[in-house]
């Protein structure tokens, strides 16, 4: 997975490429169909399935943080979606390969407060390789304390 990241005006931004051996609309279902996204998003979205301008109420399914709230910003099946997570801007673009894989590009936009950067840097990551497991892709085991420490320590380093 290739990753960038970009500081502007208090804000970060981290981008999430990866290949994923997957046609486009099996990706996009997963990132729009509830019963697909709790097995790789952090939270449940309070509703069956995104759709346009879709009102989301996220509730952490053990209790990793409080609930809050997001709303569809854009919806372009079956390549853009884009939505606020919090306070946050979530950007999910895939695009097709000639081998009928896609390339998803998942990005997070988030307030430069010196913790949650890369602490969700780290978490989306592991998101993103539950998602490719989810969709037939190697499978991922959860990340033990001292490897989410090392994660942590990896994305603070790269956002210095």
């Amino acid at each position: 997975m290739q990753t960038t990241i970009e500081k502007n005006a208090g804000r970060v931004l981290v981008k999430f490429e990866r290949r994923m051996a997957h046609p486009v609309e099996k990706v996009w279902r997963a990132l729009t169909e509830r019963d697909q996204l709790n097995e790789w998003f952090p939270s449940d979205i309070g509703v069956d399935a995104i759709a346009p301008d879709s009102a989301l109420h996220f509730t952490f399914r053990k209790d990793e943080g409080p609930d809050g709230e997001g709303k569809v910003l854009e919806f372009d099946p079956p390549r853009l979606l884009v939505l606020t997570w919090y306070d946050a801007v979530l950007r999910f673009e895939l695009t097709p390969t000639d081998d009928g894989g896609c390339v998803l590009v998942m990005s997070h936009d988030v307030e430069d407060d010196g913790v949650r950067p890369a602490r969700d840097s780290g978490g989306w990551e592991f998101c993103i390789s539950k998602l490719d497991e989810l969709l037939g892709g190697p499978a991922v085991a959860d990340r033990t304390e001292a490897e989410w420490k090392q994660v942590n320590d990896h994305f603070a380093d790269l956002l210095r």
